[in-house]
């Protein structure tokens, strides 16, 4: 699709779908001076445009996303952002978040001496990703509801893909991924049946043919059909592939320590979930660094998770917890 007609689609979604509770991140972050802030995720800026906005006494902005496509789409609109702050600099990197403290290093080292003021992760397909992938690239695999191949890479340079996961791994990786990632109540009977229909017809090759597979068996299981899409048979595998692929977990829990010790004193990380597998990590990870509490270094500035429906494309709820360094070291 040519850049144009990409930048136009955003326009018109960006219209539609605000960036998934702004209104907490901006009201945690108001009592805050920053002057320096991470956007792990970008995607269409529209976070780091906010805080932008919001914080005039920003000296340094980094633009992390691993889909050079969305570091091209944000770029203009943080530029325009930040022109009326001369004191301002913005740096942009199309690079996995785990590899934050490396980038850093990379763009200012005494950055990472003194410490990053806030650092935002936004988890999983915002919901204008979401759109995107689903009405105009179906040819990246993440659509259910348009053909395409089975692909699911956020970094096409990765050689992953969910094809080679669904036609090569055996029944028991199968069903261990459909149910610890997909979180899918018949993991054991469709990894049992993915694996005995790509061997006597062959391997899955496109979306829709897994779509229909899937739908078709959890019918002969008895299950209910879905009241809506966003509740369609197929998601949870489609989820459970796409966190396989681009490795998702395992750079989760990589990730949300090393931003924390990238942090200044005072300085937060507010990660943002859309659905339970990743926000009991990030939980889990918030709950490790917490016990450094005794050595008055992090603290858990949210206990309970802030829930927002009003800005989600699907029913599933967002979350946001934050983390805290400590002014007082020892």
């Amino acid at each position: 699709m040519p850049l144009t007609m990409i930048k136009r689609w955003y326009r018109n979604l960006a219209a539609i779908y605000s960036p998934v509770m702004i209104n907490p991140v901006l009201q945690h972050l108001k009592p805050n001076r920053l002057e320096t802030f991470v956007d792990c995720t970008l995607g269409n800026g529209a976070h780091a445009f906010e805080i932008i906005r919001t914080h005039p006494e920003l000296r340094q902005v980094v633009g992390l996303d691993l889909d050079p496509d969305a570091v091209l789409l944000a770029r203009p609109k943080l530029e325009a952002a930040a022109a009326g702050n001369a004191h301002l600099r913005l740096h942009f990197a199309s690079v996995n978040f785990k590899c934050l403290k490396l980038q850093l290093n990379q763009i200012d080292p005494g950055l990472l001496q003194r410490g990053v003021d806030g650092i935002l992760m936004v988890l999983g397909l915002s919901a204008m990703q979401l759109s995107f992938f689903q009405l105009n690239t179906p040819e990246r695999g993440f659509s259910h509801t348009m053909d395409g191949p089975l692909d699911m890479r956020f970094d096409r340079r990765s050689r992953m893909t969910a094809e080679i996961i669904l036609n090569s791994w055996n029944e028991r990786e199968l069903g261990r991924l459909l149910r610890d990632y997909g979180e899918e109540q018949h993991w054991q009977e469709l990894s049992h049946s993915i694996a005995e229909t790509r061997l006597k017809k062959g391997p899955f090759k496109t979306t829709l043919q897994l779509v229909n597979f899937i739908d078709r068996r959890k019918q002969n299981l008895g299950s209910k059909p879905p009241r809506f899409e966003d509740e369609h048979p197929a998601l949870p595998t489609f989820q459970a592939l796409r966190i396989a692929v681009n490795d998702e977990i395992n750079t989760l829990k990589i990730a949300v320590p090393q931003a924390a010790s990238c942090l200044a004193p005072g300085g937060s990380l507010i990660v943002i979930t859309s659905y339970g597998l990743e926000d009991r990590i990030v939980s889990g990870e918030f709950q490790r660094l917490d016990k450094r509490v005794l050595e008055s270094e992090f603290q858990i500035a949210h206990v309970r998770p802030i829930e927002d429906l009003s800005q989600q494309i699907s029913s599933q709820r967002s979350q946001m917890r934050v983390l805290q360094r400590l002014w007082k070291r020892t």
